[in-house]
């Protein structure tokens, strides 16, 4: 089986809803031959980066990626229980759905990329690797960031540090609207305190509440999920083996939801070593 074709069966696995025990063992052979990794990435049509790169916003240096484990938990899930598993805050599904974001699952061989669990040792590793200009702020504050819970720290900023998230920036020149918004070129600017660096971790690599930095993703239910991993935000195009689906994370019940079950079937990429997406609708 060809690390292309790995993904792709595991995939249509998936789209199939097929949790029979033949088809868990034909995905528990392919994983022990072929380890998958993948991620869910969102973004608008219009968005450069979005089906380029694994993050779909380009200024990000680090992006988020599930591993074997999650991909064995995957089948007959729908794809918001596979978001929620993930760490997907409910609003945050809702409101990027409201507001015309587009959703794709990418999977891939994991020894396509160079990975580590997102604990609190391997994000600082891509921190002080990707983030230079900064280390010396981002380190300073990180012993008391790891002892503190988020809930602790949320009270200490005095204000609601996911909606500042959610304002968003210009993605051109990374300012936001929000003043309490921490891009890359303001946590350069500013003195790096305790709140602007967490901000910024959020921010910048999407660290949010939910992260716990023992390298597992956490639900809104406090429910511990998959291991995560981190990885250098690189173009799909350069992930040999690499296979990506549009995916629609709405809730079951949406009176919408068979529509855009329908154009999610239709809708299938495929990358194949040496040549490019082809998308077939």
């Amino acid at each position: 089986m060809t690390t292309t074709s790995a993904a792709h069966t595991f995939i249509d696995l998936w789209q199939k809803k097929d949790t029979s025990p033949k088809a868990k063992a034909k995905l528990e052979q392919i994983l022990s031959a072929t380890p998958l990794s993948g991620r869910i990435s969102y973004g608008k049509k219009q968005q450069q980066g979005f089906g380029v790169y694994l993050a779909a916003e380009e200024w990000r240096r680090i992006s988020w990626v599930f591993g074997p484990d999650a991909i064995r938990k995957f089948l007959g899930m729908s794809a918001r229980d596979i978001c929620l598993d993930l760490g997907f805050g409910e609003s945050f599904l809702d409101e990027r759905i409201a507001g015309g974001y587009e959703f794709i699952m990418v999977v891939f061989p994991s020894s396509s990329t160079d990975t580590k669990q997102a604990t609190w040792e391997g994000a600082e590793y891509f921190l002080e690797a990707h983030y230079p200009e900064v280390w010396n702020k981002i380190s300073a504050q990180l012993p008391q960031i790891k002892a503190m819970t988020f809930e602790e720290l949320a009270k200490v900023a005095g204000y609601d540090m996911e909606a500042v998230n959610m304002v968003g920036r210009d993605h051109a020149t990374g300012e936001s609207a929000d003043e309490n918004y921490i891009s890359l070129q303001r946590l350069v600017r500013r003195k790096g305190t305790l709140v602007e660096v967490r901000q910024f971790l959020w921010d910048e690599l999407q660290f949010s509440r939910l992260y716990t930095g023992t390298g597992h993703t956490m639900n809104e239910d406090g429910g511990v999920g998959p291991p995560e991993y981190m990885v250098r935000n690189m173009k799909l195009l350069d992930i040999k083996g690499l296979v990506m689906i549009s995916v629609v994370p709405m809730e079951e019940n949406d009176i919408s939801a068979s529509f855009w079950n329908f154009i999610y079937q239709l809708s299938c990429c495929i990358r194949s070593p040496g040549a490019g997406i082809n998308t077939t609708f």
